[in-house]
């Protein structure tokens, strides 16, 4: 039997693999490590590629680490300069700072100079990183995402927020091309 075959109902939310995978930015990893502490916000999913032959829904392409990576290391080794990944982080890892500075986490000006980061980083900052995190240990900062923000109905995806970098390794990949 293929192990994602062996996924248990989980209608509340909690965790029933022992594995969660996400793919962050080598920025917005430093990030977090830098201005937050080393606390670390991930849309993750048990999940880390499709699996076409499987009864059991795993995760569409978009929501994949696996194609998520792929799709980022070839824009990174590509210097794509309209790259909707690299956009889509700028903009998060904007939008992270000004959520950390209404909670009280950071100050203005460390904000702002995450914003101009950000905004001027050049596309081999967002060199993809793989987070392979322990679900047990991410259970307390682990919530499931709303249906309506799914890739795909049937995919299980959560979201861990101020997750410590002790509860998950960091892997590359080889090297973009």
């Amino acid at each position: 039997m293929h192990p994602l075959d062996q996924i248990v109902s989980n209608p509340a939310g909690i965790l029933q693999r022992p594995v969660l995978y996400a793919t962050v930015t080598q920025l917005a990893f430093n990030i977090n490590e830098r201005y937050y502490g080393g606390l670390h916000y991930m849309w993750c999913t048990p999940c880390f590629d499709i699996n076409l032959r499987s009864a059991i829904y795993t995760v569409p392409p978009t929501s994949s680490p696996f194609q998520i990576y792929q799709t980022l290391a070839q824009e990174v080794a590509a210097a794509d300069l309209h790259s909707d990944k690299i956009t889509a982080n700028r903009i998060g890892i904007q939008r992270g700072a000004l959520k950390k500075l209404e909670r009280g986490m950071i100050d203005q000006r460390t904000a702002d100079r995450i914003q101009n980061t950000a905004a001027v980083a050049p596309a081999a900052n967002f060199k993809p990183l793989l987070c392979v995190i322990s679900a047990d240990r991410a259970q307390p900062y682990c919530t499931e995402v709303d249906i309506s923000a799914m890739a795909n109905p049937l995919s299980q995806e959560f979201i861990v927020e101020d997750l410590p970098h002790s509860t998950f390794d960091v892997i590359s990949i080889g090297t973009p091309q």
